[in-house]
């Protein structure tokens, strides 16, 4: 998806003086016989936005791999009609371009890019390719985006607290407010760019959870190394996370309730649906939550893949308990 909402920023945008300073270059680089097209990328492109802060960022792309034709290094500097400026130039040879994986950080960058020259349509549509948004596999990860959220930011900030170490229970929760970033940016159906962009871009965003950078300040604002300090920064970004859990329940009407659950039974077991977890799902409207982990960790413990040895295995008080309560209403039978 390409930005559609404006980016504000507090610096003058100096992007109209840029492209006239930098067309002679640009005109120049048609020329050579070995460039198949030339790509503008970042404020120069749909971003729309260079101020005195930005580099020169331009994308070449060569018709083959012979490296002394291309004698541009990376980087260089320049002062033009007063205004020094540093070029980035990224040169790309076609034919690697067509196999090699693109990162998350350069799909952003070409999916927002301007192709300012090519030979024929073959940028464009390579670009196209690479850019495509992976709706499946985002999917998947927000699902573990979700149920990673409370491990890190509930539980392990908590406990790492508790083992006295302040300082990685507030690093956890740096990582759980990239990790919710990361969920507003698959919400959006957008490639994360470079961390320097990522939070300012988020007000490009049509999907955002509500009162989301006031609550953002609160959840960075590391006030001191106790117990209380973290469980703070629990606090508000809690705030956050049952936001997007909103809009994704909202977006996904089918989202797994328990995202944990759903992650390791579909993507971490070979066997999706175990023996044990049978049994857990027809007793779970009879026994309790513990009743119910402890009767799946009695039957994992000691490797029972059946019914047929199962109850000597139950502690005798339950025996009864198992065999007079009612049917459940699926009417589940699990043989060997």
């Amino acid at each position: 998806m390409k930005i559609q909402k404006e980016l504000k920023l507090n610096t003058q945008n100096i992007k109209p003086r840029v492209e006239r300073e930098i067309q002679p270059f640009l005109h120049r680089l048609k020329k050579k016989n070995y460039v198949e097209g030339i790509v503008l990328l970042g404020g120069l492109a749909r971003r729309n936005f260079l101020d005195e802060y930005s580099d020169v960022d331009i994308a070449l792309f060569y018709k083959t791999n012979t490296p002394k034709k291309y004698f541009l290094p990376f980087e260089f500097h320049i002062n033009l009609n007063g205004k020094r400026y540093e070029f980035n130039i990224h040169q790309l040879i076609y034919e690697d371009g067509t196999t090699k994986e693109w990162d998350e950080g350069t799909k952003e960058a070409y999916l927002q890019c301007k192709v300012y020259f090519e030979r024929d349509k073959k940028i464009s549509k390579l670009i196209r390719l690479k850019t495509k948004f992976d709706s499946e596999g985002a999917y998947k990860r927000l699902i573990w985006i979700m149920e990673q959220y409370v491990w890190r930011g509930e539980i392990h900030s908590i406990r790492t607290c508790r083992r006295g170490y302040p300082e990685g229970s507030h690093d956890l929760l740096n990582e759980c407010i990239d990790l919710l970033i990361e969920a507003i940016y698959i919400l959006n159906k957008r490639f994360r760019p470079h961390k320097k962009w990522r939070i300012a871009m988020l007000t490009t965003m049509d999907v955002l959870p509500n009162n989301f950078f006031q609550d953002l300040r609160d959840a960075m604002y590391i006030k001191g190394f106790a117990l209380k300090d973290v469980n703070k920064r629990i606090e508000a970004l809690n705030k956050v996370y049952f936001e997007i859990l909103k809009i994704v329940f909202q977006l996904y009407p089918d989202f797994p309730k328990d995202p944990y659950i759903y992650y390791y039974k579909n993507f971490f077991q070979p066997n999706r649906d175990t023996f044990s977890q049978k049994i857990k799902a027809k007793y779970s409207g009879l026994l309790s939550k513990d009743e119910l982990e402890q009767l799946e960790g009695l039957l994992c413990f000691n490797l029972i893949s059946n019914t047929k040895n199962i109850q000597k295995f139950f502690p005798k008080d339950k025996q009864k308990l198992y065999d007079n309560r009612k049917k459940p209403q699926n009417g589940i039978e699990y043989t060997k």
